[in-house]
């Protein structure tokens, strides 16, 4: 129909209009008080305006050749928030009855000045991941290579840059199913999700520790993080279900909880059910640690579940406790050397068991049992049943020196993540 109406010279105004459409899954997409100035002319368009997403005002200058012309088109949005350009020509295959539309090829740039306010604005301003966001972020900007071959969609080549992210990208869209089918391959050098995310980073002092686990303090918690344990991962799985996704993503270097986590690697596949397969995560911790776990998230009838299974080994249990904040006076660190780590995950909203739960530390015990983490309440709370066999207690603790407790929440703050 475009093809048909650019090749006729009709022009016309429109003014404080919006437009309603639908994706193909039935949901509702809108934009607000759209004004545009268009002239059509001898296989051209030109369009000029603004509108409103979000209460956010966007202006947009475009510019369509169809293939007859063989000039380049442009498209230009500009607001607080971001700046998008794209340039290319269109070509058609059908030499007969052209579809003067059907493939394009070009470039594109995009500046986003604020993260969250771009994904307010474009996305969604009530979703799990819009509220997992920082206020206030450094720019990205991102330049990529398009090529539109029929229903196909290839966003290749693309280069991220900024100080919080760096790296490069691959995005293969399809069109021809029910919904979108999205193919990513992701590389990135560099990652500090403490300034992408809205976590609360910051350590925990004496004084807050104490004030945590006062009885009013656990009382007036309880009830807040009941709701978020169970609200989480219904709500993340909701922002996934407009498109099927297949994910391939490497981290050289990530910052996240003040610590460092290097070479992650994640194979996922996201369906348009909610149900999300990690095939799998990988990731290296200090002491040239290797942690790997498998597993599907799925949420049927609004009941979020994750089931999967963990496994690592490393040269050094001593640097890995280091790297988790667990320190304890009287255990002989110098003995923690290579270990190797199996257990069957279950996450359900509220509790997190560790099932199977087996530990092997070179040249010492083995322990073997099921942990159970609940946190329905105030603070989260452990309760274990474990075996230990082998087990030589001055060969790993110094017996004579002042029992010390672990530094509370040190372990759930790392398990949580």
């Amino acid at each position: 129909l475009l093809s048909d109406i650019v090749l006729k010279k009709i022009d016309f105004t429109l003014t404080d209009f919006d437009l309603i459409y639908y994706s193909k899954l039935g949901n509702k997409k809108q934009v607000k008080n759209i004004n545009v100035s268009t002239k059509f002319k001898n296989g051209s368009l030109f369009a000029d305006g603004d509108f409103l997403k979000q209460g956010m005002l966007t202006n947009f200058s475009i510019n369509l050749n169809s293939s007859k012309t063989n000039k380049d088109s442009s498209i230009f949005l500009k607001s607080q928030v971001m700046e998008f350009s794209a340039k290319g020509k269109f070509s058609s295959s059908n030499t007969k009855n052209p579809d003067f539309f059907e493939n394009f090829t070009g470039t594109l740039v995009a500046k986003i000045f604020n993260l969250k306010d771009f994904y307010r604005s474009f996305v969604s301003n009530n979703s799990f991941i819009f509220k997992k966001l920082r206020e206030s972020s450094e720019p990205i900007t991102i330049s990529s290579s398009i090529v539109k071959e029929g229903s196909d969609l290839n966003i290749q080549d693309s280069e991220i840059q900024s100080q919080n992210i760096v790296g490069v990208s691959n995005i293969h869209i399809s069109y021809l199913e029910k919904i979108p089918i999205v193919d990513i391959d992701l590389n990135l050098d560099f990652i500090d999700l403490d300034k992408i995310l809205n976590e609360k980073t910051q350590k925990a002092t004496k004084e807050d520790l104490k004030k945590s686990n006062s009885p009013d303090e656990k009382s007036k918690k309880k009830a807040r993080l009941t709701k978020k344990a169970q609200g989480d991962l219904l709500k993340i799985s909701k922002d996934l279900r407009d498109f099927d996704l297949n994910l391939e993503l490497k981290i050289e270097k990530a910052k996240y909880l003040f610590e460092e986590i290097n070479e992650i690697n994640l194979y996922s596949s996201i369906s348009k059910n909610g149900e999300v397969l990690i095939l799998p995560l990988k990731f290296k911790t200090p002491g040239n640690g290797n942690f790997r776990i498998t597993g599907i998230f799925e949420n049927r009838n609004d009941n979020p579940r994750f089931l999967g299974k963990l496994d690592a080994t490393g040269e050094s249990l001593s640097m890995l406790l280091t790297w988790l904040d667990l320190k304890m006076d009287n255990l002989k660190y110098t003995n923690l050397n290579e270990y190797s780590i199996y257990s069957d995950i279950f996450q359900k909203p509220g509790t997190t068991h560790f099932d199977n739960l087996y530990v092997n530390i070179k040249d010492g015990p083995e322990i073997l049992g099921q942990t159970n983490i609940y946190h329905q309440h105030g603070l989260p709370y452990i309760v274990s049943k474990i075996d230990i066999a082998d087990l030589d207690i001055s060969r790993f603790f110094q017996t004579s020196s002042k029992n010390t407790d672990l530094p509370p929440g040190s372990l759930l703050k790392k398990l949580l993540w």
